[in-house]
């Protein structure tokens, strides 16, 4: 019970002493420091009079001692470091040149297998500018898919009596050493190592490739393209002359696209800000016949696709009255040859219908038969069919233009063959159209 008052006691007298002791000294002006102690002397930065300097930046007509006499600290703004400008822009050009100094390649492989290379393309670059181009057709020894020869258009014949791999190797060893190898994806690595693998193929001392994907260069350094095929990257950056799957085109494009990179020096280039279109999507604008643009959006896309299926959709539209109208017509001439061999025939007689439009048709048929029976129009024939024409008054403006080439025929003018049969097809869509119509 005794211990409750002394409690009582103690604590109030704890806080006050709290309080006093955070509150010392607020009467006073406070110091930049907070953890400074009386007696200690403030910081001294940079360096003291007895401290040697760089001689780079030493001044050697000013004696040590040119500060006034109690002065603890050395200007720290003394001559400046020599000027490296036209040494570093030298070495700069020199990096720049050996880094744009390589050979980009490109294979074309027989079948899937990666040993089956049938050709090879090396292109060398000096500086970041081609300077040499080889192709080398390669005997893989294997068959050929039909799927690749439609891709890159080798055929077995083409590389009958062409080298193997390995008789190309002591050519290309020095090569391979020599230069940085560039190539898109690592496909080309794959095939490498595989030939290497396959034919057993050694050199004198250790072989580093050192190999350099393009295709992951460009997906680091481009964003918000479409797809980074090779095609795709090369009309981005309006690069031309791409003869795609034929492989010096595609090695020169692939070098061409690495110098292009390299001379933005890590810059990111930003292609589009929309999200891409997927690939079911470009794969779909593919198949209805479209191109695939290097920024195209998903929403772009679909408009694409959609716009793509209405001119399909017209295309087959126009193409089935096409046939129609080829039907009808080969079915026209066909009863016009059957209507000429009987005009030909002795006692022909034409038979009264009842109907005045089987009627109408039937005689125009007559008349148009006459014209087949010899394959010649004559002036008499082309008058009588104009004032039949004239006289029923049965067709539209649209044969205006057969009406106006019947009545233009003269006794005093020749029809050529070729006038000959523009009549002769008028008259025919003269009597499809009367087919088609309900009634005279």
């Amino acid at each position: 019970m005794t211990l409750i008052p002394i409690f009582l006691i103690l604590i109030p007298c704890a806080l006050g002493a709290w309080l006093w002791w955070s509150m010392r000294g607020l009467d006073k002006p406070r110091s930049g420091y907070k953890s400074r102690k009386p007696g200690r002397p403030p910081r001294t930065f940079g360096r003291t009079q007895d401290e040697t300097t760089h001689p780079d930046y030493a001044d050697k007509d000013t004696p040590p001692n040119r500060h006034a006499q109690g002065t603890t600290l050395v200007d720290r703004v003394e001559r400046p470091p020599r000027d490296f400008s036209h040494a570093m822009k030298a070495q700069h050009a020199a990096d720049r040149h050996a880094a744009t100094t390589f050979a980009a390649i490109d294979f074309e492989t027989a079948n899937s297998r990666y040993y089956s290379a049938c050709s090879l393309g090396v292109v060398m670059f000096e500086g970041g500018e081609p300077i040499d181009r080889k192709c080398y057709m390669i005997n893989p020894g294997c068959r050929f898919d039909d799927m690749n020869v439609s891709i890159h258009g080798i055929t077995p014949a083409q590389v009958a009596d062409a080298p193997k791999f390995d008789a190309l190797w002591p050519e290309l060893l020095p090569i391979f050493r020599k230069y940085r190898i560039v190539a898109y994806s690592d496909f080309d690595a794959k095939v490498i190592r595989s030939l290497i693998r396959h034919y057993g193929l050694t050199a004198d001392g250790p072989l580093a490739l050192d190999y350099f994907d393009v295709c992951q260069y460009a997906r680091d350094n481009i964003l918000g393209l479409a797809n980074y095929k090779l095609p795709t990257v090369a009309e981005f950056l309006q690069i031309d002359g791409l003869k795609h799957h034929n492989a010096v085109s595609d090695a020169e494009t692939c070098g061409k696209i690495y110098v292009r990179l390299y001379a933005e020096r890590g810059r990111k280039i930003r292609a589009s800000l929309d999200i891409p279109a997927t690939y079911a999507q470009q794969d779909y604008i593919r198949n209805l016949g479209g191109h695939v643009p290097p920024t195209l959006s998903k929403r772009d896309a679909s408009r694409l696709i959609e716009s793509l299926i209405e001119r399909n959709q017209m295309e087959r539209e126009t193409a089935r009255i096409e046939a129609k109208k080829i039907r009808r017509r080969s079915k026209e001439e066909e009863e016009l040859r059957f209507v000429a061999a009987a005009i030909k025939e002795p006692g022909y007689a034409m038979k009264k219908s009842s109907s005045k439009r089987l009627q109408a048709i039937r005689e125009l048929q007559h008349l148009i038969a006459r014209i087949v029976a010899d394959d010649i129009i004559e002036v008499s024939e082309a008058r009588e069919i104009a004032a039949w024409l004239e006289t029923h008054k049965v067709l539209d403006s649209n044969f205006k233009e057969t009406i106006e080439k019947l009545c233009s025929v003269s006794e005093d003018k020749s029809m050529n063959e070729s006038e000959m049969r523009d009549i002769y097809n008028g008259l025919l869509d003269c009597l499809v159209e009367l087919r088609d119509r309900p009634a005279l």
